[in-house]
């Protein structure tokens, strides 16, 4: 699955950390950690259900509400990690999984750990982000000002050029007959989007 998304979407993460019961644990992964793992340890301050509040900052830093500093990195599109505090937080975007629409601010329900990889807790992350009209990119409070733009005429030489293009052109149905764009697969759980995309290019390249 090929989501778009961008972390810059995410000026601020809201994440609730949990204590995760066998339901919950379904959700957080089809991967069943070991009941001993998935006990919220004693002692550690964090309670039964918390939040931790962190905003992602240019180039690569993450700052929580209790003023700790950390980095993030990005994971592709897919989604992004957080180390902070001695902990690492797996980000990855949800989608639908019936049309694959992304909800790029919203993660789905994973896992969090320590650096020891000790310590682990089902945890939910959501966007919370500013007022916009208080968080305008600059360039495009530039783009405000600068009033109504309009393109050079076109030269009769671009002209000629453009009528001798088709009307229109769909590679699945192109004037030879045989289209090449291949099928679509099913990755199941392979989680290898990118070679599926790869391979289905080089594949249509060839066919051309």
């Amino acid at each position: 699955m090929l989501h778009i998304c961008r972390v810059d979407l995410w000026p601020c993460i809201a994440a609730l950390l949990f204590s995760p019961s066998p339901s919950v644990s379904h959700m957080c992964s089809r991967t069943h950690l070991p009941t001993a793992l998935m006990k919220m340890p004693e002692g550690n301050g964090v309670q039964e259900t918390s939040t931790v509040f962190v905003t992602l900052l240019y180039p690569n830093i993450a700052k929580d509400h209790f003023g700790n500093t950390g980095t993030w990195t990005l994971i592709y599109n897919q989604g992004f990690e957080v180390t902070l505090s001695h902990r690492k937080w797996l980000v990855k975007f949800d989608y639908d999984r019936a049309t694959h629409k992304s909800f790029c601010g919203k993660g789905i329900p994973g896992w969090t750990h320590d650096t020891l990889i000790r310590q682990w807790f089902c945890f939910s992350a959501q966007k919370i982000g500013y007022t916009p009209s208080l968080n305008i990119v600059p360039i495009a409070a530039d783009n405000q000002h600068l009033g109504n733009r309009f393109a050079a005429p076109t030269t009769k030489a671009l002209k000629e050029l453009v009528n001798q293009l088709p009307k229109e052109f769909d590679w699945r149905s192109p004037p030879g007959g045989e289209s090449v764009v291949t099928s679509v697969r099913d990755q199941l759980e392979c989680g290898s989007c990118y070679a599926f995309a790869s391979a289905a290019a080089l594949e249509s390249r060839i066919r051309i």
